[in-house]
């Protein structure tokens, strides 16, 4: 080999390097323009920046408590509970432009207005995705973040998901690997389901204007999601099992606010701006979050497997889910037998709230503990939340209710057997395992 041919490898070699540490590098912090004016015409000159209050009546439960002082905790929270822009009773953008990055921008100024320069953020779907860009962009500014939709997005996750196909045991532990594999599984439920998400990226105005003169069009549009992205299984159910989760009242609700205001196409505009050519250039979502910026997932004690117990009874066959996210409420029927189930990753504050769905006082209340007796690092806040909700939370309960704890996943390794999880639980005699 001449030095010539032996140079011009090297060469070639270099920059293959360069070229693939470029690719795995991080994207640079984008320059955004964070005081843009998204109204009609030009910013005027003296700008409205009054705060107009006023009130909407809401059945939510989890508001009150973080607004209202807990026993035991000398804090509460102030709650800013934005709609986006061009949802509800925010104006949509008069020009183009107002994708998730921006929409970013708006919220953190919205803080400082309100006085508020360094602040907590909680986020879920699209709020989940600007929350993450707030962090990224604005990290000095949020004291912590809590999301209920974490992602990641780049060449090495991508990477490590295709090797998994291969080899899930690289980058899932076993109990956790049929929520990402079979890939082309996976691949073929988001083709089935994620048509709405391609036409409103790409034609928001074309469905907006179809579906927002329609009472009827709309309802179905919508109501179709809470269906199939609330539980895919309920897509085999003959109502869509739209009441498994929600009541009449919260999902027409959930309706009106499109309709009255007109605001359904101004909404799913956010699915094209967020997906323009400039947008995916800036790679925002593949930059991490600056490692000071406190971040939590919620995911509370999912997995103990109660989800696959129960719909073995309902539909009589296992069927796969997702874990449940913070306060989650299902009732199954079963011949004559009535189940109330909760997802205890919703924390203490939020037990006490356990007792509304209780059944009636005539009505035998006995207590069905379902715990993973793999995951030995959460097996002491099981035994905390089990004494909690024993003693305290299910004070509706009859004195003689029975609680059968039910040890779940035994045939996985390292699974605890009886006698750990009585020792672990605390367990007291007569209550059975």
């Amino acid at each position: 080999m001449s030095l010539l041919t032996k140079l011009a490898l090297v060469v070639a070699i270099v920059l293959v390097a360069i070229k693939i540490n470029s690719v795995l590098q991080p994207p640079p912090l984008p320059k955004i323009d964070e005081n843009a004016w998204w109204g009609p015409g030009e910013r005027p000159s003296k700008e409205d920046v009054t705060i107009k209050p006023f009130k909407i009546s809401v059945s939510d439960e989890l508001i009150p408590i973080l607004t209202t002082p807990q026993k035991d905790y000398d804090f509460a929270f102030e709650v800013i509970a934005p709609s986006l822009p061009g949802f509800a009773f925010s104006d949509g953008a008069a020009k183009t432009g107002l994708g998730a990055v921006q929409m970013g921008a708006i919220f953190k100024n919205l803080m400082h207005r309100l006085g508020h320069e360094k602040f907590y953020m909680q986020g879920g779907d699209w709020g989940a995705v600007i929350v993450s860009n707030m962090a990224t962009l604005f990290p000095d500014n949020i004291l912590g973040l809590h999301s209920n939709m974490c992602f990641a997005k780049g060449t090495i996750p991508t990477i490590k998901i295709l090797l998994g196909s291969i080899c899930p045991s690289l980058v899932v532990d076993e109990e956790y690997k049929h929520k990402m594999y079979p890939l082309l599984e996976k691949l073929q439920f988001n083709i089935e389901e994620n048509g709405y998400f391609h036409l409103q990226a790409t034609k928001p105005d074309t469905v907006g204007i179809a579906v927002a003169q329609s009472p009827a069009g709309l309802a179905a549009y919508i109501l179709e999601k809470f269906s199939t992205l609330t539980n895919a299984t309920y897509k085999s159910y003959e109502d869509g099992g739209l009441l498994e989760k929600f009541t009449y009242e919260e999902l027409i609700d959930n309706l009106m606010l499109y309709w009255l205001i007109n605001s359904f196409t101004t909404s799913v505009r956010i699915y094209a701006e967020s997906f323009t050519k400039v947008q995916l250039t800036e790679r925002v979502v593949e930059i991490p979050i600056r490692k000071d910026v406190p971040c939590q997932e919620e995911k509370g004690l999912d997995d103990a497997g109660k989800t696959t117990i129960l719909y073995r009874f309902k539909l009589g066959e296992v069927v796969r889910s997702n874990p449940t996210i913070l306060f989650n409420v299902e009732t199954i029927k079963y011949k004559n037998l009535n189940f109330a189930i909760w997802d205890m990753g919703s924390g203490p504050k939020l037990w006490p709230t356990f007792r509304h769905y209780f059944p009636r006082e005539d009505c035998a209340q006995d207590l069905i503990f379902v715990v993973n007796s793999n995951d030995r690092e959460q097996i002491e806040t099981a035994s905390y939340e089990l004494k909690t909700l024993w003693e305290h939370s299910l004070s509706t309960m009859r004195m003689d209710a029975s609680l059968l704890v039910y040890v779940n996943k035994q045939d996985l390794p390292d699974a605890m057997n009886e006698a750990e999880i009585i020792e672990k639980l605390g367990l007291r005699s007569g209550m059975a395992v």
